[in-house]
């Protein structure tokens, strides 16, 4: 799911919607290169604060929940609600994306080639399945 940092958070929630296995949107730039990333949870963050402020709301008891409520009120954009990039290149181990989701607590991640441009995706489940694999066959052969 490709969003350009303009794109309305509503937009950007329709876009992760039409691909049911993606929970992550690749914010890009006008070359097409990953600028960021938009997770699921940050977007339903963003639609319950507006129909449930009162939810959030609640959370608030100290100067840091202020600031987060703060922060939630004036997302509206892709760039606004942007985390880092962070990303797997073809060629790394199962290894590599496996800590860098765990490490960013993300269930997927943008495959980019070295030029930065997203070229696929890989998520969690597909991440378990290789290693599912690779045991299962690993045994089989023991």
């Amino acid at each position: 799911t490709l969003v350009r940092p303009d794109t309305p958070l509503e937009n950007v929630a329709q876009a992760i919607r039409e691909h049911c296995n993606v929970y992550i949107a690749c914010v890009v730039d006008d070359h097409g290169r990953l600028v960021g990333l938009v997770g699921l949870r940050r977007l339903a963050d963003d639609l319950f604060f507006h129909i449930m402020p009162e939810e959030f709301l609640s959370e608030i008891t100290d100067l840091e929940h202020v600031m987060d409520f703060a922060d939630k009120s004036r997302m509206h954009t892709a760039a606004d609600a942007m985390q880092e990039p962070v990303w797997v290149k073809r060629g790394e181990t199962v290894k590599h994306a496996f800590k860098r989701m765990h490490d960013h607590r993300l269930s997927g991640l943008p495959l980019v080639d070295d030029e930065y441009h997203v070229v696929g995706y890989i998520n969690l489940l597909e991440l378990m399945a290789v290693c599912l694999e690779c045991k299962v066959n690993s045994q089989e052969t023991s």
